[in-house]
Order: structure tokens, then sequence, then C-alpha cells
């Protein structure tokens, strides 16, 4: 409550206009709360930005691990073809691949295929037209194939018996020359081992590319070509046991942009169905259903020198539905007349979410902290601010000459001193001003008395003076 100061005729002035004043409760609370708001935001903005380039360093060499991985992998997969041919030339060479034995051609490209089950076909194109091997099915099973001049020059097709021996025939394929092969006439541009372009197999309906490898007998005279058919399934299922996150995308594809294989599950149906004018076609990368893929390649053909100019190791990140994500690409050239790119795109939620659940955490924390923040400003304010308003108020009660208080309790030292110098002076007020009202009544009585006497004196004067 506001108190004017007394003035000397005893009345009480008007206080002028105070400028505005904070709270002192306000004054105590204020500043806990925002040192603990500072000190807690700096804390975890620090920690959160250390564990974000923790985790974007950690996934970027994930990344490039299962980039290393896959392409040894790949490597791995892709060096079985032409170790099968020139095994297949070496058996030849030596005698043990017969050409002229019907029992042992069937029998040993038989057992080929049986010893190497990623293999779609082994086989052998001669010079003159003839054609020996053997082909696995779509279920599994295989066949013994066989063409030339004895066949008419169509290719028959037998159902393999328990060795490898041709039984009844099956299929006929009129019109089959190996020469004109697109297989045959690679391996002679090529003048050594080399692959095909990949094509849809033509029994297996799906991605395919041969390994071929032209024979020279003895005297350095071409004598046909080795043919080994690698169906691309394999591949796919090997990126599809690749798990780096939940939503990640591995996938392969050529310099043209056309896509190999994927570890999106929907992919291989992609890959198999597309035609154009009643003719396979290949997929794009870029295809609109391949949402991710289509993305990144993208982006990878936005680089200097597109796909082709990609090096061994390229990384960036890209945009996609308002979600960054990382992109990790790297050329993988194992073999002649292989050229591909392996490359993985992963959303940084995937790798974020750890982070983002404890950035809730972290404010959920911060909130907590500054409840308790703002509960100790309170308290300790109102330990201070209390027996402050407590003096301000007996202050003023002793201004309207309200002299006697109770001490407070308090277990703050300073407090307590104060308080008890107050009432002290409470009392030392109420005792001075008992005896300042003492001594004016001790004054007024002896004004009075002098008052009378000089009164008394007047009229005795003028007595004494009438009488004269």
């Amino acid at each position: 409550m506001s108190v004017g100061l007394p003035r000397p005729d005893g009345k009480r002035g008007r206080r002028a206009a105070e400028p505005f004043a904070y709270s002192l409760r306000l004054l105590v609370a204020m500043p806990m709360v925002w040192l603990a708001l500072v000190a807690t935001v700096a804390a975890a903005g620090l920690a959160m930005v250390n564990g974000r380039l923790a985790v974007n360093d950690v996934a970027a060499q994930l990344r490039a691990e299962e980039l290393v991985r896959i392409k040894d992998r790949l490597a791995h997969y892709l060096d079985v073809p032409p170790r099968v041919n020139a095994l297949n030339a070496q058996a030849l060479r030596a005698g043990v691949l017969r050409l002229d034995d019907p029992t042992n051609v069937q029998r040993y490209f038989y057992a080929v295929l049986q010893a190497h089950p990623t293999l779609a076909y082994s086989f052998f194109g001669t010079t003159t037209g003839e054609f020996y091997g053997a082909r696995r099915l779509a279920d599994g099973t295989l066949q013994i194939v066989r063409a030339g001049a004895g066949t008419g020059g169509a290719s028959h097709n037998f159902v393999a018996g328990a060795l490898g021996d041709a039984g009844q025939l099956v299929q006929v394929y009129p019109g089959f020359d190996p020469r004109q092969r697109p297989w045959y006439r690679a391996a002679l541009a090529a003048g050594g081992p080399t692959w095909t372009p990949i094509y849809r197999h033509f029994v297996l309906r799906d991605l395919a590319l041969t390994a071929t490898l032209p024979y020279d007998d003895e005297h350095g005279v071409l004598m046909g070509v080795f043919g080994v058919d690698y169906v691309l399934t394999r591949v796919a299922e090997f990126l599809h046991s690749i798990e780096i996150s939940a939503n990640d995308r591995i996938f392969l594809l050529e310099t043209d942009g056309n896509l190999i294989a994927s570890n999106d599950p929907n992919t291989p149906r992609l890959l198999r169905e597309r035609e154009e004018n009643s003719q396979f076609a290949r997929l794009a990368a870029r295809d609109a259903r391949l949402t991710l893929e289509a993305a990144a390649t993208r982006v990878l053909e936005g680089q200097p020198g597109g796909l082709a100019g990609l090096g061994d190791n390229f990384m960036t990140t890209f945009w996609l539905d308002r979600r960054r994500h990382y992109l990790q690409a790297s050329a993988f050239a194992p073999a002649p007349g292989l050229r591909w790119i392996v490359a993985v795109a992963v959303p940084e939620a995937d790798f974020m979410s750890r982070i983002d659940d404890l950035t809730r955490d972290t404010a959920l924390a911060i909130a907590g902290i500054l409840a308790l923040a703002a509960l100790v400003g309170l308290f300790v304010s109102s330990c201070l601010a209390a027996p402050i308003e407590r003096f301000v108020g007996d202050a003023e009660r002793m201004a309207r000459g309200e002299w006697s208080r109770l001490p407070g309790r308090s277990r703050v030292r300073e407090i307590r001193r104060l308080d008890l110098a107050l009432t002290a002076l409470g009392l030392q007020l109420q005792r001075f001003f008992a005896q300042l009202r003492a001594q004016t009544e001790r004054i007024r009585a002896d004004n009075a008395l002098l008052e009378q006497r000089v009164a008394e004196r007047t009229a005795a004067a003028a007595r004494v003076y009438q009488s004269r």
C-alpha cells in the first residue's frame, strides 16, 4: 500500500507517480529459468549436432563397406561363367570333352550345369555350325541341346536322363545356326573372352547375359566359341538379402541408364514384363514407377560426365518427397564387356530415427528442466520475497504509527537478523514516540502553567496600578 510522507503540519502528502518496477519474485525466478534454458539448449544442441555428424559418418562408412561387399560378391558371381568357359576349353584341349562322342558331350555339359546351379546354359558352337550343350529350365529341369547337320539345322532339345544322356525329344527350333547368334559374333569381335549385352532369356524370361570364349586349336585356328548363359535373378536375390536400413534401395544400372537389378521386390516383374511394340524393352532406372531409383539416377546423370564418367566412390545427398536421402555410387567393371554402376540410396530418416527420438526426449527433458527451474526459482524467490514483503508491510504500518510487530520465523540468517533489527527498531521508535508524547504533554502543561502565572501577574499588576 502506498503511504505519503508526513508534512511539517502533521498531514500526509500524496506520493508522486512512481516509475515502473519489477517484482522481486520475477527478478529472482527468471534468471534461473533463463540460465537453465540456455545451458540445457546449448548442451542438447551440441549433443544433437555431434550425434548427427557421428551418424552421418557411420552411415557413410556403412554404405562404403556395403558397396565394397556388393562389388566383391558380384565379381565372384560374374567370375563363374568365364571360369566355366575356361574349364570347358581346357577339357576340350585335354580330350576330356570329345565332340565326336555324343554320349561324352551330353554327359559333360549336363555335369557342368549340375555342378553350377547358377548357370542357365553351357554350350559350344563350332565354325561348321554344330552346336552342343545343356540348358536349365525355369523349374530347374535340365535338357540336352543339339543342333547342326545331324538335326537338319534345327535345335533339338531332349529330356536328360540320370547321367545326362539325351532321352525324349521335347522341342524343335528350326533354322538354328550358332554362327549367326549375337554371342558368337561378340566373341569373334572381341577376339577373346567377353560378355554380351544384357537381354531377356527366351526360355527363362528373365534378364541374362552370356559369357563367351573363342576356342582355337593347337595351330591357332578358330574351332568355335564356348558360351555360358547367366541369369541375373541371383544378383537380384543377393541385393534383396542385403539390408542397410529399413527403406534402402540397392540397385545396378548400366551406363546408358538401363536398370539391371534392384532389391525392390517389385523390380524383377517390371524388368521381365516391359515391352514396347510387342518387343521386349529394357527398363530405364528413371522409370516413373521406380520412385527412389529414378530420383537417384537423375542425380547421377546430372554429374559431370554423366553415368559413364562416374568414379569409384561417389557420395552426395538429394531430396525426395521433402525427405533427405543419402546416395553413394561406384563404377563396376569386373570383366571385358561389362561396365555397370552400383548405387545405394538410403533415406536419412532411417539413420536419424534414433537421433529424432533423442531430440524428442531432449525436448521433454528441457521442458522438465525448465519446469523444475521455474519451481526452484519460485521457491527461492518466495523465500526471499515473502520476508521482504512482510518487512515492507511492517514498515508501512510503522509509517502509520503502528509500532508493535511480532518477529517472523526464518531459517535464513540474514533475514532473521534483519527481522530482529526491524522489531528492535519498532520498539525503539515506539519508546521514542512515547517519550516524545510524554515530553510534549509536559511542555504543554508547563506552557499552560506559565500562561496562567503570566495572566495572574498581569491581573495583579493591573490592580496595583488602579489602586494608585
